[in-house]
C-alpha cells in the first residue's frame, strides 16, 4: 500500500490556493508587486532612485495664482486672483524649511517669509520688519506641503513607502491610460499617483483629509542636472481650483539661507502661541474679547455691547462659543440679541455655526445672506436677519449703529459698527496691527478708512481689530496713511 501522505500534502495545497483568504493574500501581494514595479520604472523615467536621493537641498522660485474663492470682494464668481511671488525651499540634512510668499489682494499687501527648523519656527513679515515664533509646528508639516505640490519631491518620497504601496488599477486621465498607486505616508493620509501608463510621469494626485478632497496637478516636465522635474503645478479642493505655480527656476543642492534676500534686524513680537479668552473693558458696558486658537499669525475676537436688557456681539471668527461663555461668566444671562456680522470671508464666518447653535439670531449684509446661509450645516436652525444700509440699536446709556460702508477694497459690501458716544469703530481687516512692536506700512484698506472717517465726520478714537490683540488709536491709523 501507498502512503498516505502525499494525498495529504497535495489536497491541503489545493485547499489553501482555492481558499478565498489565499487568493486575496496573493492578489495583493501581486497587487503591491505591480505597484512596486511601477513606481521604479517612474523612479528611472525621472532621473533614477541615486539622482532623486540625492536631492538635499532644493529652491523652487515660482509665479502663483491664487483663486480667492472665501476672500474675494463678491460672493459669486469670478473670484478675485492674487499674483504672487513665491519662493519655497527646503534643506532636508538639517530638517530646514523656508516659504516666502510676496502679493496683494483684497486691499493689503503681504510679504511673509516663514523659516522652521526642526521643531521650532518663526515668521517673518518683510514690510514691517517683525519677528513672530511659531507655536506647535514641525519640520515635516511645512515640508510636506512642499512636496505635495511637486511631483518630483513626490516620487522622492514614494520611494520610501514602496513595498507597501497599493496597486489600484489603470483609469483613463486627460484620455490616456495611467496607473494609479497609492501611497501611505507615516500619520498621514494615503496618497494615490496617477502615473502616465506610456511615459512614466505623475500627471495627478490626490488625497483626501477631514471633509476636503484636494487634487494636485502637474506637467511641463523639463530635465535639469539629469532629474526630470514639473515646471508647473496646480491643486484644486472640492474639485475648485485653488493654486496655480509656475516655476521660474530650480536651484538644487546649494546653501538655501544663502537664496533668500537679507534683512536687517526685525522687531520680535507675539505669536501663534494658544491662549484663551480674556475681557478688556473699553468703557462702561463695552467689552472686547480676544484670544488666539494657533496656528496662524493672528488670534480672534469679537466685541460685545452692553445694553439695559441685551447684548450685542460683533464678529463671528472661529472660537465664538468659547468668547460667548466667556462673557456670560461676566455678565450674566442677559440675551445676546444679534451677532452682527462684518462680511463673508470664510475666516470672519468661520464661528456662525457656533452662534447658530447658541440660538443666537445674526445680522449680515443682504448680499451676504446666501454665502452665510450656505455655510451652516443647520440652516433650519439660523435666524438670519439682513441690514439694508444702515440700522441703529440704542437707549438712554448706548447707541451702535452700524453702516454698510461698501464697496469697500476688502469687500463689496461691509457692516462697519460705530460708538458714536464713545468714539469706537469695529472695522474688522481694514486697519490691524500687530499685537507688539511697529506699525504697519499704508495699505489700500488703510487708506480707504481714513478717508471714510473723515468725510463722513466720524467721531473715532480707538479702532477695534477682529485679529490682532491690540487696540489702534485714529493717531495710529492717520500716521500709517501720512508715511
Amino acid at each position: 500500500m501507498k502512503p498516505a501522505f502525499p494525498f495529504i500534502i497535495t489536497t491541503t495545497i489545493a485547499l489553501l490556493i482555492t481558499s478565498p483568504s489565499f487568493s486575496q493574500e496573493m492578489g495583493l501581494q501581486k497587487k503591491n508587486t505591480n505597484g512596486k514595479m511601477i513606481i521604479e520604472q517612474t523612479v528611472k523615467a525621472y532621473g533614477g532612485e541615486k539622482t532623486l536621493n540625492a536631492i538635499d537641498k532644493i529652491y523652487i522660485d515660482y509665479k502663483t495664482t491664487i483663486i480667492s474663492r472665501g476672500q474675494s470682494r463678491g460672493t459669486t464668481p469670478p473670484w478675485d486672483t492674487i499674483i504672487a511671488d513665491q519662493k519655497e525651499a527646503i534643506d532636508f540634512s538639517k530638517d530646514l524649511v523656508i516659504t516666502e510668499y510676496t502679493g496683494q489682494g483684497g486691499g493689503s499687501k503681504v510679504s511673509i517669509r516663514t523659516e522652521i527648523e526642526g521643531q521650532s519656527g518663526h515668521r517673518l513679515d518683510l514690510y514691517s520688519e517683525t519677528s513672530a515664533p511659531i507655536y506647535n509646528t514641525d519640520f515635516q508639516s511645512l515640508a510636506g506641503q512642499i512636496t505635495r505640490t511637486n511631483s518630483t519631491l513626490l516620487l522622492k518620497q514614494a520611494i520610501k513607502y514602496k513595498n507597501d504601496c497599493k496597486y489600484l488599477g489603470e483609469q483613463l486621465y486627460n484620455g490616456k491610460p495611467h496607473h494609479l498607486i497609492q501611497i501611505n505616508p507615516n500619520n498621514e493620509p494615503s496618497i494615490t499617483l496617477y502615473i502616465d501608463k506610456s511615459i512614466k510621469q505623475i500627471s495627478k494626485s490626490e488625497r483626501s483629509t477631514d471633509n476636503f478632497k484636494i487634487e494636485y496637478f502637474f506637467g511641463k516636465y523639463q530635465k535639469q542636472d539629469g532629474l526630470l522635474l514639473p515646471f508647473q503645478s496646480s491643486y484644486s479642493v472640492n474639485g475648485d481650483l485653488a493654486r496655480t505655480m509656475e516655476v521660474e527656476a530650480y536651484t538644487l543642492n546649494q546653501p538655501v539661507r544663502d537664496l533668500f534676500s537679507k534683512h536687517s534686524t526685525f522687531t520680535n513680537i507675539l505669536g501663534d502661541k494658544v491662549t484663551p479668552p480674556a475681557t478688556t473693558v473699553l468703557d462702561k458696558g463695552v467689552y472686547w474679547v480676544t484670544q488666539n486658537l494657533g496656528g496662524g499669525l493672528f488670534g480672534q475676537s469679537s466685541l460685545f455691547i452692553e445694553f439695559k436688557d441685551y447684548v450685542l456681539m460683533v464678529g463671528a471668527l472661529s472660537g465664538a462659543r468659547q468668547r460667548i461663555n466667556h462673557i456670560k461668566n461676566k455678565l450674566g444671562e442677559k440675551p445676546i440679541k444679534y451677532a452682527i456680522i462684518s462680511h463673508h470671508h470664510s475666516d470672519h464666518i468661520g464661528g456662525i455655526q457656533e452662534i447658530v447653535e447658541e440660538g443666537i439670531p445674526i445680522l449680515v449684509a443682504k448680499a451676504h445672506q446666501g454665502v452665510i446661509s450656505d455655510s451652516l450645516s443647520s440652516k433650519d436652525k439660523a435666524n438670519i436677519v439682513v441690514v439694508g444700509s444702515d440700522k441703529s440699536f440704542y437707549d438712554e446709556s448706548m447707541r451702535v449703529d452700524i453702516i454698510n460702508i461698501g464697496p469697500t477694497p476688502h469687500s463689496i459690501d461691509f457692516l462697519l459698527v460705530h460708538l458714536p458716544k464713545l468714539g469706537i469703530i469695529f472695522a474688522a481687516d481694514h486697519f490691524e496691527i500687530p499685537s507688539n512692536g511697529p506699525l504697519p506700512p499704508q495699505s489700500e484698506n488703510s487708506a480707504f478708512l481714513a478717508k471714510l472717517i473723515q468725510e463722513n465726520n466720524l467721531n473715532v478714537t480707538r479702532i477695534i481689530p477682529s485679529h490682532s490683540a491690540r487696540i489702534a488709536s485714529y493717531e495710529d491709523l492717520i500716521t500709517v496713511n501720512n508715511t
